[in-house]
Protein backbone atom coordinates (compact mmCIF):
# COMPACT_ATOMS: atom_id res chain seq x y z
CA UNK A 1 0.00 0.00 0.00
CA UNK A 2 2.95 2.34 0.55
CA UNK A 3 3.17 3.03 -3.18
CA UNK A 4 -0.39 4.45 -3.15
CA UNK A 5 -0.43 6.82 -0.20
CA UNK A 6 0.55 10.46 -0.11
CA UNK A 7 2.67 11.57 2.82
CA UNK A 8 2.39 15.17 4.03
CA UNK A 9 5.74 16.14 5.53
CA UNK A 10 5.69 18.38 8.62
CA UNK A 11 6.92 21.94 8.34
CA UNK A 12 6.88 24.92 10.68
CA UNK A 13 3.86 26.36 8.85
CA UNK A 14 1.93 23.08 9.17
CA UNK A 15 2.88 22.72 12.83
CA UNK A 16 1.62 26.26 13.48
CA UNK A 17 -1.69 25.53 11.76
CA UNK A 18 -2.00 22.24 13.65
CA UNK A 19 -1.53 24.09 16.92
CA UNK A 20 -4.24 26.61 15.99
CA UNK A 21 -6.67 23.88 14.92
CA UNK A 22 -5.96 21.82 18.04
CA UNK A 23 -6.80 24.83 20.18
CA UNK A 24 -9.86 25.82 18.14
CA UNK A 25 -11.36 22.32 18.14
CA UNK A 26 -10.11 21.20 21.58
CA UNK A 27 -8.24 18.22 20.14
CA UNK A 28 -4.78 16.91 20.96
CA UNK A 29 -1.66 17.76 18.95
CA UNK A 30 -1.61 14.45 17.09
CA UNK A 31 -5.17 14.96 15.88
CA UNK A 32 -4.32 18.55 14.95
CA UNK A 33 -1.51 17.20 12.76
CA UNK A 34 -3.84 14.66 11.16
CA UNK A 35 -6.39 17.37 10.41
CA UNK A 36 -3.75 19.65 8.87
CA UNK A 37 -2.51 16.76 6.72
CA UNK A 38 -6.06 16.18 5.45
CA UNK A 39 -6.53 19.88 4.72
CA UNK A 40 -3.16 20.04 2.94
CA UNK A 41 -3.93 16.95 0.88
CA UNK A 42 -7.43 18.04 -0.09
CA UNK A 43 -6.73 21.69 -0.83
CA UNK A 44 -8.87 24.62 0.25
CA UNK A 45 -11.99 23.76 -1.76
CA UNK A 46 -11.85 19.98 -2.00
CA UNK A 47 -13.30 18.72 1.29
CA UNK A 48 -15.53 16.31 -0.65
CA UNK A 49 -12.66 13.78 -0.65
CA UNK A 50 -13.85 12.77 2.82
CA UNK A 51 -11.99 11.69 5.91
CA UNK A 52 -11.99 8.41 7.79
CA UNK A 53 -11.08 8.04 11.45
CA UNK A 54 -12.10 5.96 14.45
CA UNK A 55 -11.33 8.91 16.76
CA UNK A 56 -14.57 10.68 17.69
CA UNK A 57 -12.89 14.00 18.53
CA UNK A 58 -10.96 14.06 15.25
CA UNK A 59 -14.12 13.13 13.32
CA UNK A 60 -16.01 15.99 14.95
CA UNK A 61 -13.22 18.47 14.18
CA UNK A 62 -13.03 17.22 10.57
CA UNK A 63 -16.77 17.76 10.15
CA UNK A 64 -16.39 21.32 11.47
CA UNK A 65 -13.71 21.81 8.81
CA UNK A 66 -16.34 20.71 6.24
CA UNK A 67 -15.01 17.20 5.57
CA UNK A 68 -17.47 14.38 4.96
CA UNK A 69 -16.87 11.81 7.69
CA UNK A 70 -18.84 8.54 7.71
Amino acid sequence: MADRWIEVEPSEALRGLAQKLASRHSINAANGCQLVAAITFSGPDERDVGAVTFDAELASAARRQEFTVP
